[in-house]
């Protein structure tokens, strides 16, 4: 009861620090990168259960985010960007897309509009087959028979031990051989062809995200290096170019994925590490970048000065605890 008491009071105090310390400009020049994945014009689309919501963010969010960041005096920048160096001083944002979605389309006049750039993983499997993800399967499929949000994310968890192939004969079994055929706008991938033209706009910059979205860590490292090259080989013959810059599926890695992505050539590699980065990382830093993701269901501009502050109380205490054996 106590413990549940002290967690929930620094929840709710720690805003009122993160609030105050950039007030009082606290917060250090870095590199921030954020993650997302569909964009859905509105909560109707959400509502379809078509697909895996993930964040839920609207375009009325993604407008939220950007502008936030700007009035932050953020520049919004690309992997490239940080390769070729940055100022000693300022704040720098990332915008990144995960999976290759065609909703994604969607966020081009907001780029326009802002002039700003964004980054766009991709995976290619399911691009040249015209299928879904197995996520978006099994939220969809078991929300027809009511199923407990909650209930479907741990089974996904549980998925998530396996590779690829093994789920998606797994969910083929429950759910039928058509259950990977996408229902619309809103869990289809990309085209060829779409991602081809998407490629083409000004401040859209394409990266790997493998060829199946298999979590790395279930892999051997021949298989790793199977589901990276596969896509660099779609991607180039896509888009007619070699992309730099990989996100790698869960946010999952190891030193020997690592060591894989680098005799292939990659510049960059995205994690889901939730921290900012150096203004010039170096060496394996530089594959393993930190991203921030945001939650669904919460402030957005509270999420937003979260990842900003340079300082958590709630993160503080946690830690302090830790070192005395304790656990909050």
């Amino acid at each position: 009861m106590i413990k549940d008491s002290l967690k929930t009071f620094l929840k709710f105090s720690n805003l009122a620090v993160v609030k105050a310390g950039l007030k009082l400009r606290v917060e250090k020049d870095s590199v921030m990168a954020l993650y997302f994945h569909g964009i859905f014009k509105d909560k109707s689309e959400i509502d379809l259960n078509h697909v895996d919501p993930q964040q839920g963010f609207t375009l009325d969010n993604y407008r939220t985010v950007i502008e936030h960041y700007l009035r932050a005096n953020y520049q919004f920048i690309t992997p490239d960007d940080l390769l070729q160096g940055l100022d000693a001083s300022g704040k720098y944002l990332m915008l990144t897309f995960d999976d290759g979605y065609y909703n994604n389309h969607q966020i081009l006049p907001l780029l326009h509009e802002y002039q700003i750039p964004a980054s766009f993983f991709i995976t290619t499997g399911p691009v040249e087959q015209n299928k879904c993800f197995w996520w978006d399967v099994l939220y969809r499929e078991r929300k027809k028979k009511g199923g407990a949000t909650a209930n479907i994310y741990q089974e996904g968890l549980s998925l998530k031990n396996y590779t690829n192939d093994r789920i998606e004969k797994i969910l083929i079994k429950e759910f039928g051989k058509d259950c990977f055929k996408p229902l619309s706008d809103l869990d289809r991938l990309f085209t060829a062809n779409e991602l081809r033209d998407f490629s083409r706009d000004k401040y859209v910059f394409i990266g790997n995200h493998t060829k199946d979205h298999g979590i790395l860590t279930n892999y051997s490292s021949d298989e790793v290096r199977k589901q990276i090259e596969g896509a660099q080989e779609s991607l180039e013959k896509i888009i007619g170019k070699k992309v730099s810059s990989i996100a790698y599926p869960n946010g999952n890695y190891s030193e020997t994925i690592l060591d894989i992505v680098k005799e292939l050539g990659f510049k960059f590699g995205l994690s889901t590490n939730f921290y900012k980065n150096s203004l010039r990382p170096k060496g394996d830093d530089l594959l393993r970048l930190g991203r921030f993701c945001f939650p669904n269901n919460k402030s957005v501009e509270n999420q937003c000065e979260l990842f900003r502050s340079d300082f958590s109380l709630y993160l503080a205490v946690k830690s302090l605890t830790a070192k005395i054996g304790l656990t909050i």
